[in-house]
C-alpha cells in the first residue's frame, strides 16, 4: 500500500524493527498479521527480469554487476557487453541453487506453503485488487497509482511469450520443470502453443 502510494515499503521503520527479532517472533508476528502476496506469471517475470537487469539483451556500456556474473557462469568472454535472452535462461537454469530474488520461486522466497496468506494480488489484475484492499482496509489510495511503474505501454503476457520462441525445447522444458510448482500454486497456464518448436514446428 505504501509502494503504490509513492513510498517504498523497504523502508518501513516497522520492517526494520520487525527484522531485527528472533527468528520465530518473526514467524509469529507474520502468522498474526493479515498477509498478502502479490505474485505474477513466473515465466513472464522472466522477461521482465531480462528486460530490467540485461537491458533486454541490449549492449553495456560498461561491463559490470549482473552481466558480469552471467558471462562468469555462462563462461562466456569477460568483455562481452551483452546475453541473450537464452543464455539468461541457462544462466537462470544453473543458478537455480542459488538464485538471485527477482527471479527465485514464490516458493522459495515467500513460503506459500508455511504461511497461510490472506489475500492473493495478482499483477496482472493489481490495479483492480489494491484497489479493492484499500476498500477492504479502509486505507487511502492514489486513484491514478499505475499496477507496475516499470512496465511497458501495452505490455501483456503474449508479448512477453514471445521471447520464448526462440527458445530450444530442451531450456524452455528445465525452465518450466524450475517454475511450474509456482505456476500451479497460483492457477497459471502457459499458451496453447508454448510447446511447439520455432524450428520445425516439433511438439512436445
Amino acid at each position: 500500500m505504501k509502494k503504490i502510494n509513492g513510498r517504498h515499503p523497504l523502508y518501513d521503520e516497522r520492517r526494520f524493527k520487525l527484522l531485527k527479532q528472533a527468528d520465530d517472533v518473526i514467524i509469529r508476528g507474520v502468522r498474526e498479521t493479515v498477509t498478502l502476496i502479490s505474485v505474477r506469471h513466473p515465466l513472464v517475470r522472466l522477461v521482465s527480469a531480462f528486460r530490467n537487469k540485461l537491458l533486454n539483451g541490449r549492449p553495456f556500456e560498461k561491463v559490470g554487476g549482473y552481466l558480469r556474473v552471467a558471462l562468469q557462469v555462462l563462461q562466456l568472454p569477460a568483455d562481452r557487453n551483452y546475453i541473450s535472452f537464452s543464455e539468461f535462461l541457462v544462466y537462470v537454469i544453473r543458478t537455480r541453487s542459488q538464485p538471485d530474488r527477482h527471479w527465485n520461486t514464490y516458493r522459495e522466497l515467500c513460503s506459500p506453503c508455511y504461511f497461510n496468506y490472506n489475500y492473493v494480488a495478482l499483477l496482472e489484475t493489481y490495479t483492480e485488487d489494491m484497489q479493492y484492499l484499500a476498500q477492504e482496509f479502509e486505507i487511502p489510495i492514489d486513484p491514478e497509482a499505475r499496477r507496475n511503474a516499470k512496465s511497458e505501454p501495452g505490455e501483456d503476457e503474449s508479448a512477453a511469450f514471445r521471447y520464448y520462441r526462440n527458445v530450444s525445447l530442451s531450456i524452455r522444458r528445465q525452465i518450466f520443470d524450475i517454475f511450474k510448482d509456482d505456476m500451479e500454486m497460483f492457477g497459471y497456464k502457459l499458451p496453447d502453443d508454448f510447446w511447439i518448436s520455432g524450428d520445425d514446428g516439433e511438439v512436445s
